[in-house]
């Protein structure tokens, strides 16, 4: 994930959370919420964190479907 943030980061607990289990709507949504736990947005940028649950969650689908 990285144009959140200065760096890249990686969503371990998400990884943790996909590897060996069958990829569902509710399941990916579980992940994407693991992905922006830890989310701490500048004060203007609050909005991002939506954004980017909803970014993971349809990126997870998408690589699920293809």
């Amino acid at each position: 994930m990285g144009w959140v943030a200065p760096t890249p980061r990686r969503a371990v607990e998400s990884e943790r959370l996909l590897i060996g289990n069958r990829l569902t709507d509710d399941f990916a949504r579980q992940a994407a919420r693991a992905a922006v736990a830890g989310a701490t947005p500048l004060a203007k940028n609050s909005y991002k964190v939506p954004v980017l649950e909803t970014v993971v969650r349809r990126t997870i689908l998408a690589a699920a479907a293809g």
